[in-house]
């Protein structure tokens, strides 16, 4: 199956980052960095494929990666300078290694070098299951005197987690969508890559997080890792989805068949793999407490995870208290000789109240010096409790997808019952007036005799039944069948009257 994957990062100095180093590491060359006089090189079991596109106008030296990257360098003065793009992507597995370098170096020709970038083209097949690109972009104009002003129409940023100026990164991921997919279609394959995200496709699915091979080599090993760890949350529920959009597709299919006769059997089936075993009345109430009995334990998993992230919330105040306390109570302290005594309190009571919050940040396991760090673990929290979230509304839309088949079964076999009875009896005006658990004491009845019996025949029963002894339990089923014929029976006379009562009404109504 074909996967869509397209990730793009600004590499700044200020992030200690060196174009010279990148390249050195995507290109595997080794590479000196003019700056810091250090010679950069990373070795590869398997040489990356590499290019350097240009624009028509560039100088020729832009073809040597070592000068290329160090006059970006040269050409950034600032300590916190954005050096270069780089945009990562997946290639397609269906496609030949040919195909897929044609499809890279077509894209980027067209995205980037033909509109005044040079993009340096590493091409990774170390894993044959995920052979990726990586696309190093300049961020200047570039003529035949080299490197000018930066370029402000090419750069989406990235800040606080979200993309600024989007419509070009948007526009990028849905070329290389196009011209992956038209690549595809050349070479015969029916899979087909989509840049928008699962929400915008309307499909329920989390994404994965890149790794990065740090992250992969210390999984390999065992070690586990926070990216790890998300992306196998990711797996689970993504999985639970899956499956719970199987069991929804097939409640929907049954739905439809059941449109058709015979449907009671059609929905028996997918009750019977919901309660695990044989359908019958008296099974679905045990169904439908375990559905409950799931639903109180999500409750409980939704509590606790509300619970998890409290500390967090009574934290952010303690930290916004000592923002707020704590530059007041320095500026102040200088000048404490100074107080009247009412100012020395009020000096007093805020040093305590800043030393008592610090304990009670202590306390909860935070550091009251260091914010950073405390936002960084919340983030981490509330991340992992929004996926456990996430599943627990999967999981609670299996319940009421579950809930829904045991209620239209029970439905349905109070509706076998009494269609049993009125086969029974077709000629009795009583029977379209039954309700189930009159139904159910007509055909108790019937099962005990082995046969159908008519009310004149149960009456004869009952009669020698109650001559032989007062606790012969048949005799209570008798007398309860015959009630049901007697109330069914009056049931059927009532409405009958009512019909006569309303035609009667209605002649009336026409003769005036």
């Amino acid at each position: 199956m074909a996967i869509y994957h397209y990730s793009t990062q600004v590499a700044s100095r200020s992030a200690g980052k060196s174009a010279v180093a990148m390249a050195a590491y995507r290109s595997g060359e080794r590479l000196k960095d003019e700056r810091t006089g250090e010679l950069k090189f990373y070795r590869r079991d398997h040489a990356p494929e590499t290019i350097i596109l240009a624009p028509a106008n560039a100088p020729e030296w832009v073809q040597d990666r070592n000068r290329l990257w160090n006059e970006v360098e040269k050409a950034e003065k600032r300590k916190d300078a954005q050096l270069c793009r780089e945009i990562n992507v997946a290639l397609p597995r269906e496609l030949s290694a040919d195909n897929q370098r044609e499809l890279l170096l077509n894209y980027c020709q067209e995205q980037f070098a033909d509109r005044g970038m040079v993009a340096d083209v590493a091409i990774h097949r170390d894993n044959p299951e995920n052979p990726h690109a990586h696309i190093m972009l300049t961020m200047r104009h570039i003529g035949p005197d080299g490197f000018g002003q930066k370029n402000r129409e090419w750069n989406p940023s990235f800040a606080f987690g979200k993309v600024q100026n989007a419509e070009k990164y948007i526009d990028w991921r849905a070329a290389w969508a196009d011209h992956a997919n038209r690549a595809l279609e050349r070479a015969g394959e029916t899979d087909r890559i989509d840049h928008r995200s699962f929400a915008d496709q309307g499909i329920d699915r989390q994404p994965t997080v890149h790794e990065g091979p740090t992250v992969r080599q210390m999984e390999e090993r065992g070690i586990q890792t926070d990216r790890g760890d998300l992306n196998r949350l990711a797996e689970e529920h993504n999985l639970t989805v899956l499956y719970l959009n199987k069991y929804r597709r097939e409640k929907e299919a049954l739905q439809q068949k059941m449109k058709k006769p015979p449907k009671e059997r059609q929905l028996m089936r997918q009750a019977r793999e919901i309660l695990g075993g044989q359908v019958q009345m008296d099974k679905l109430p045990a169904g439908f407490d375990r559905l409950k009995a799931q639903e109180a334990q999500l409750r409980l998993q939704t509590a606790k995870l509300a619970e998890s992230i409290r500390p967090f919330e009574i934290a952010d105040n303690y930290y916004r208290g000592l923002e707020q306390w704590e530059p007041h109570l320095k500026s102040s302290s200088g000048l404490s000789r100074l107080f009247n005594k009412q100012q020395r309190e009020d000096h007093r009571l805020l040093s305590q109240r800043v030393q008592e919050t610090r304990e009670k940040l202590e306390k909860l396991g935070f550091n009251p010096g260091d914010r950073e760090q405390f936002e960084s673990r919340r983030a981490k929290v509330t991340s992992y409790n929004q996926q456990q979230l996430n599943s627990i509304q999967e999981q609670q839309r299996r319940i009421t997808v579950a809930r829904d088949v045991l209620l239209q079964t029970k439905d349905a076999l109070e509706k076998v019952e009494i269609q049993r009875t009125q086969d029974d009896y077709p000629a009795w005006a009583g029977g379209k007036h039954l309700h189930y658990s009159e139904a159910k004491q007509i055909n108790e009845v019937n099962h005990l005799a082995g046969r159908v019996l008519q009310p004149d025949e149960m009456a004869s029963l009952s009669q020698k039944a109650s001559a032989s002894t007062s606790h012969d339990p048949v005799l209570k089923v008798l007398d309860n069948a015959l009630k049901v014929f007697d109330e069914a029976s009056r049931r059927a006379e009532q409405a009958e009257r009512q019909k006569e009562r309303s035609r009667g009404k209605e002649r009336k109504d026409r003769g005036r």
